[in-house]
């Protein structure tokens, strides 16, 4: 649907997104002061006898108020939608038949709001977006039935966000509604604290996978020796050596993930890790753990399995991931992919990721100091 070229044009119809250019020109028509002539097939009163030069003027301007309602109707459409209408003579009769052939009937109308209502109660959330990305697609949808004429309030829009969010917003919810009544909250506050939550775990996860790059680079180290480059202080050179030097304690069994001694299962030994259950194609959901993340906190495992991921030209398999629901992306083990000869280069904001025949697989944004993945499912 074309743009109107100034604030004063009507906009133009192509037979395309009716009910928007419906409501644009019915705006258009009252600012005229003829949607009455378009809505009512409004007439002019009659004439009495004898009447007066002002009666005569006042009859004579209502009654060319309806032929330029037409005539603004004539204007905006195209030809092809022109043929629809040239043979009625008023603006009611006109607009009449383009609603029915543009709009639908009642019975197609109702059956359109039916299947719109349903895509509302089956939304939900994904682990992978943001509130905003998840209200904007849920108001995409709503908007579309306020425009065929349905009512749908923000209160009944408030319940569908708070009955769908994802478990992460559990305890931000439960804090709401202890603050303040749930059935008096605008979408719009409810919006600025969900995100207001949102960046607070995205600052944690951010210090977390610092502290989690360090372990990894700390592990580095402490395979590759105690030599160091030419011109590095002492200091650093006591922080290599305590590195390499072997642990006292408890000796661990092998790890369940990365069979090697050193560690426990709970110490977070960076595997594979996916919030969201959807994008499994096997899960062993019997499979129960916890990983500790770089802030210190553990996180419960509730599963693990092997994902798919459609690249540029292939599908690929990826094996022992595990199932944290918890977390708000999905982490990609850097040593399990340099285990399996994958190669991460990173450049202008953007994390490549390389197969062992050097082939691209996916690039990824980076976002605050982490690369958040979202898988392409096949």
């Amino acid at each position: 649907m074309a743009q109107p070229s100034t604030s004063l044009s009507p906009p133009t119809f192509n037979g395309e997104q009716y009910h928007i250019w419906a409501i644009k020109m019915k705006t258009f028509l009252r600012g005229q002061g003829l949607w009455q002539y378009v809505e009512e097939d409004r007439q002019p009163p009659v004439l009495g006898s004898n009447p007066t030069l002002n009666q005569i003027r006042l009859h004579d301007e209502e009654a060319t108020k309806s032929p330029r309602a037409l005539s603004h109707i004539h204007a905006v459409v195209t030809e092809q939608v022109f043929t629809r209408i040239m043979a009625y003579e008023s603006a009611k009769e006109a607009w009449d038949k383009l609603k029915e052939e543009f709009g639908g009937s009642d019975t197609t109308k109702g059956m359109q709001v039916l299947n719109l209502r349903r895509e509302i109660e089956m939304l939900k959330m994904q682990e992978s977006e943001t509130v905003k990305e998840y209200v904007d697609r849920l108001m995409n949808v709503v908007n579309k039935i306020r425009l065929m004429g349905e009512e749908m309030t923000d209160k009944r829009i408030v319940e569908k966000v708070l009955v769908s969010l994802p478990e992460r917003f559990e305890s931000k919810i439960s804090s709401l509604e202890d603050s303040e009544d749930l059935t008096q909250i605008t979408l719009t506050d409810l919006v600025y604290a969900l995100q207001a939550q949102e960046q607070k775990r995205l600052l944690r996860q951010e210090h977390s996978s610092e502290g989690a790059m360090v372990a990894e680079f700390k592990g580095k180290l402490g395979q590759g020796g105690s030599k160091r480059p030419a011109g590095e202080k002492k200091g650093k050179e006591r922080m290599g050596n305590q590195w390499n030097k072997p642990t006292r304690g408890k000796e661990f069994p092998p790890c369940a993930h990365c069979k090697e001694k050193g560690h426990s299962e709970k110490s977070g030994c960076t595997n594979h890790m996916i919030a969201n259950l959807e994008d499994f194609v096997n899960l062993d959901k019997s499979y129960h753990s916890k990983v500790k993340v770089g802030n210190g906190e553990f996180v419960a495992v509730k599963g693990r399995g092997d994902i798919a991921v459609q690249t540029k030209s292939v599908i690929k398999l990826i094996p022992n991931v595990l199932y944290v629901p918890s977390l708000s992306h999905n982490l990609l083990s850097v040593r399990q992919m340099m285990e399996r000869k994958y190669a991460l280069h990173f450049q202008d904001q953007f994390c490549t990721i390389l197969d062992s025949e050097r082939n691209e697989l996916m690039k990824v944004r980076m976002m605050g100091k982490s690369f958040p993945i979202r898988l392409n499912k096949p």
